[in-house]
């Protein structure tokens, strides 16, 4: 149909300038007049994941992927799309098994380094033993702004998940040839990764810059996804700066974005985030009353997080068989 050549030659620009709004008149028009296609479900699943509807992506993606013949372009786009969503949705495992397939079927330079660097960020989350050697590899190919700053992102990532800061210098400095990248997502997960490192090192105001930037890319384009990691940044940017009411502010809101995007790591995040802050001030018996999520989905770094939360809590209580019990 004429709406599936027009989606397959114009989407990729569409989802760059986040022209949302016609994309729905069109998919709404499809589904109207019955023309419906393969480019119209790909792009109704990458709607549902700007809007936090991770599963639902993850699961569309899924679907159309096994339908689609391997000669089709399409079938690479929508295996990276499910890379994101299962990533989004602390999926790892089948994160990393949607980029290797992308990878191994993208027929052109572009989409063979989107599908590495998600490949390579699965990888990192997973703590496989490969994912450094893969983030060195792909440097010496690194020509393009894309590329030096997903090799940024993941390099911090990687340092992040580490303890490490050794990148965070280098990357702090690609901050305006970021804002230059052309595909929104790509720049939300440099700054995201990149205000989370700095609040890290206790450079809370540069952080808080970054943050707010975020966030108004996440309004800008309907990434409402964003929205729970960028507050629960500048929670912990708030905290740093002694600003409790304005990190449990923060943190409410991040908690309750996190719930309206059914985000499990998000939620994660802000509860490990809002149970330090209530130790670093002595409430330890708030700091494990904080803790009231479940982990049995979490990458592994995030449940050792909360592990870890709880046991100092537990500690600081008096309870130590039971924190020795994590």
């Amino acid at each position: 149909s004429s709406l599936e050549d027009l989606l397959r030659a114009a989407l990729a620009d569409m989802l760059a300038r986040s022209r949302v709004q016609t994309l729905e008149t069109w998919l709404e028009f499809g589904d109207a007049t019955a023309v419906a296609g393969p480019a119209s479900e790909y792009a109704s699943a990458e709607l549902a994941l700007r809007e936090g509807s991770y599963v639902e992506a993850l699961t569309a993606a899924q679907a159309l992927a096994r339908r689609l013949p391997d000669s089709d372009e399409l079938k690479t786009n929508v295996l990276i799309l499910a890379g994101r969503a299962a990533h989004l949705a602390s999926l790892e495992s089948e994160a990393l098994a949607a980029y290797r397939d992308a990878k191994g079927l993208a027929k052109n330079r572009d989409a063979r380094r989107v599908a590495l660097w998600g490949e390579i960020l699965a990888a990192i989350d997973l703590e496989l033993p490969e994912a450094e050697q893969l983030l060195a590899d792909a440097e010496s190919e690194c020509d393009t702004l894309e590329d030096v700053i997903n090799h940024a992102a993941r390099n911090l990532m990687l340092d992040y998940r580490w303890g490490r800061l050794r990148s965070l210098s280098k990357a702090h400095a690609l901050v305006s040839r970021g804002r230059r990248v052309r595909d929104p997502l790509q720049r939300c997960s440099f700054f995201n990764v990149l205000a989370s490192t700095l609040a890290v090192a206790g450079d809370y105001e540069q952080s808080l810059e970054i943050c707010a930037l975020l966030l108004a890319e996440s309004k800008r384009h309907r990434l409402d996804f964003v929205v729970a990691y960028a507050l629960g940044t500048s929670a912990i940017c708030h905290a740093g700066l002694h600003e409790l009411d304005g990190a449990f502010r923060a943190l409410d809101e991040a908690i309750r974005a996190g719930r309206s995007q059914q985000d499990t790591h998000a939620i994660l995040n802000g509860e490990a985030i809002r149970s330090r802050i209530h130790f670093s001030t002595g409430e330890y018996v708030e700091a494990r009353a904080a803790l009231t999520t479940d982990v049995s989905s979490a990458i592994p770094s995030m449940a050792a997080e909360i592990s870890a939360c709880r046991g100092l809590a537990l500690a600081a209580l008096g309870r130590v068989a039971e924190a020795r019990g994590g």
